[in-house]
């Protein structure tokens, strides 16, 4: 017997759906959806004339119950620089537009408006401090609503809060560029950040300075809280290898597997709700893509299986022609989008049955 991330459970994965494709003239940095699935965001580099310009799209799900189609509701070009990243933030209030944050490599943030159709989408602040381009952004989650936090070429971390317009907290640690940030989904504080110098670390949002560190073999490039745990966190590496750690003993992952041929810059989780009626246990789904062009989905519920068991654990040769950028789970956790360099956006659904 042997301690594996994954439990018995059959998954499938089935390319369902194509949200745009620009064969080659766009690159898809990033793919979010709002809190009820009804708007995807996408941040694109696209090419013209020999220059690429960064543009944020938001996409309508208009595919009604269950649906999934999307149509193309606003286009908005960025200020400065390409696309790096861009995320959905909550609503304070239930009346009010959701906020979209935005990111460059010029360094600079831009904060949106947008209304429950995007039918109004507006520029509401513009907010900087990083020395450098910023790699990655992801929200504070549901403990922080109006925060979010921003990785960068300068090695550091940022936590800047949407309400007051500011920067509130900057995390120094990393001795290279930090490529990934994710916070906890389950903790007010809690936040961990991958990068090239093959580190790990762990913060917690009263302290500048790291709460831990995990030092790995190759680069991290994306990092990702289980949604269901407060000490359960993933990373992605340089030599596609996927590791799932326990933050209260860092010294040994809990699973170490090399899903990919190369570098996992895409990892996204989901949870899904204990079902009563089948008996069915609350589960954590990860969806990952690598560089070599293929998307993995794995369960991060842990128990002993045997040698023999291969676990839950799914592998699709997808259709897009360059490197995986990006994927983002659907609120309901039956689907997901994938973001690739070859300028577009696909939709895959999957199918779990223990």
């Amino acid at each position: 017997m042997r301690r594996n991330l994954f439990p018995v459970i059959m998954l499938k994965i089935v390319e369902s759906g194509v949200v745009f494709d620009e064969q080659g003239q766009a690159q898809v940095e990033s793919v979010c959806f709002n809190e009820t699935g009804t708007l995807l965001l996408a941040s694109v580099s696209q090419l013209f004339v020999k220059k690429w310009v960064g543009c944020l799209r938001v996409f309508k799900n208009t595919g009604g119950d269950g649906g999934c189609t999307f149509t193309l509701q606003q286009n908005v070009e960025l200020p400065h620089g390409n696309a790096a990243s861009a995320v959905f933030l909550k609503s304070a209030k239930k009346k009010e537009p959701e906020m979209v944050v935005s990111a460059s490599d010029s360094g600079e943030i831009h904060l949106w408006s947008c209304d429950e159709d995007a039918w109004n989408f507006a520029a509401v602040n513009m907010l900087s401090g990083h020395d450098d381009m910023i790699l990655n952004l992801c929200t504070g989650g549901p403990m922080s609503p109006s925060c979010f936090f921003s990785a960068s070429q300068d090695r550091t971390v940022k936590l800047w809060s949407a309400a007051l317009g500011k920067c509130v907290r900057t995390f120094s640690g990393h001795s290279a560029p930090c490529l990934s940030v994710s916070a906890c989904f389950k903790s007010t504080h809690l936040s961990a950040s991958g990068g090239m110098d093959r580190s790990l670390m762990l913060w917690d949002s009263r302290d500048s300075n790291p709460i831990g560190k995990i030092s790995l073999g190759s680069a991290v490039h994306s990092v990702e809280w289980d949604q269901a745990y407060d000490n359960i966190v993933a990373c992605g590496q340089g030599n596609g290898e996927v590791c799932v750690y326990d933050i209260r003993t860092p010294f040994q992952p809990l699973s170490s597997t090399n899903l990919h041929k190369g570098t996992v810059a895409a990892l996204s989780c989901r949870t899904t709700t204990k079902d009563e009626k089948n008996g069915s246990e609350c589960t954590s789904m990860f969806a990952c893509g690598g560089d070599d062009l293929n998307l993995s989905v794995f369960s991060s519920q842990v128990q002993q299986v045997p040698e023999s068991a291969s676990g839950g654990s799914a592998h699709l040769s997808s259709t897009h022609r360059d490197y995986i950028r990006c994927v983002a789970w659907s609120p309901d956790g039956t689907r997901f989008v994938s973001g690739s360099w070859d300028g577009s956006a696909k939709i895959f659904d999957v199918e779990a049955h223990c």
